[in-house]
């Protein structure tokens, strides 16, 4: 699997070539457990099933499941790299991302690259703008090969620099993508982007 993280102008790109790191989500710390506390690990449970039977081929219709697997995973306080990182609010969904890493994941499939840079010249932002997201306060995520909602998050889960723009409070609003190309070489292109307006 191949994921690549950017955050704003800086495109610090890191290809992560290997076996899916599994990240099993447990519930917070503590001697005893409470009642809230199974519910929300059940509540993650629930969610993690969910996401993993979300397949590239059903983000078009999964917006809502998606939305709801990254706030869950926000939710927790995790460690990213060698940083820990605190427990972030929730995101909205936006259209405007959601249309501008649509047609990044599509055209990474299309014209079978993978980078955050088009073969153009298009960046991150200049898609996002041309959406109609009024702002160039944006990061991007993107992967590769990966089968479902649930491998493509915790990819990036399992990456400091994806995790850190997952887990960033700087950003309110998010969108997740994803093409499939029979002939490409990862076969299917995610893409998460994030935006503060």
């Amino acid at each position: 699997m191949v994921t690549t993280p950017s955050r704003g102008r800086t495109h610090r790109t890191t290809l992560a070539l290997g076996a899916l790191v599994l990240m099993m989500l447990g519930g917070c710390g503590g001697s005893g457990t409470s009642n809230s506390a199974v519910e929300t690990s059940e509540a993650q449970a629930t969610d993690a099933a969910t996401a993993s039977a979300v397949r590239c081929s059903d983000m078009a219709t999964a917006s809502a499941q998606a939305l709801a697997r990254i706030n869950a995973l926000r939710a927790v306080a995790r460690q990213c790299g060698s940083t820990a990182v605190p427990a972030a609010t929730a995101l909205l969904w936006n259209a405007s991302l959601a249309s501008a890493a649509q047609a990044h994941a599509s055209d990474m499939a299309t014209r079978d690259y993978f980078a955050h840079t088009s073969p153009e010249g298009s960046t991150m932002i200049s898609r996002a703008q041309q959406a109609g997201y009024a702002s160039s306060q944006v990061a991007e995520n993107i992967g590769a090969g990966y089968g479902t909602l649930e491998a493509a998050l915790q990819g990036w889960l399992a990456s400091a620099g994806h995790c850190a723009n997952l887990m960033s409070t700087t950003y309110q609003d998010v969108a997740l993508a994803c093409a499939t190309s029979s002939t490409a070489q990862y076969g299917s292109y995610w893409v998460l982007m994030l935006g503060r307006r």
